[in-house]
């Protein structure tokens, strides 16, 4: 089973990896699968089989049910009970106004949330 950091882990590589940001090039809003393959943060959290298009379309927060069981059904992490459940927009809002591509992700994550993660801080 995939613990809480290795899910952020696996979803910070994948996003990093990424020479762009996953913008609806409609709206230019973020959302969880844009063009050329990219996914958001939590995006790289849900599996094909598990990802319902209608999430992206009213710009759904990862606060979600919807989202959030598509995240535990896809990876057996279930972030609606743990300590991160009312910050997880905050990580969201983080991607989608802070982050940029060929930018590090992690020391954008406040502190008191890496602590919550990973149990340390990098700055």
């Amino acid at each position: 089973m995939t613990s809480i950091d290795q899910l952020f882990d696996t979803a910070i590589a994948a996003l990093e990896s990424q020479t762009e940001k996953s913008i609806n090039p409609n709206t230019d809003m973020c959302q969880y699968r844009g063009p050329h393959g990219t996914k958001c943060l939590f995006g790289h959290m849900i599996a094909d089989e598990h990802y319902e298009k209608v999430t992206d379309k009213f710009s759904t927060p990862v606060s979600d049910p919807k989202v959030l069981e598509s995240i535990f059904a896809s990876t057996g992490v279930d972030l609606r009970y743990t300590s991160l459940v009312n910050e997880i927009n905050n990580l969201q809002a983080i991607h989608d106004h802070k982050w940029k591509p060929g930018q590090p992700f992690r020391p954008l994550i406040p502190e008191h949330l890496q602590l919550k993660i990973w149990g340390e801080v990098i700055t």
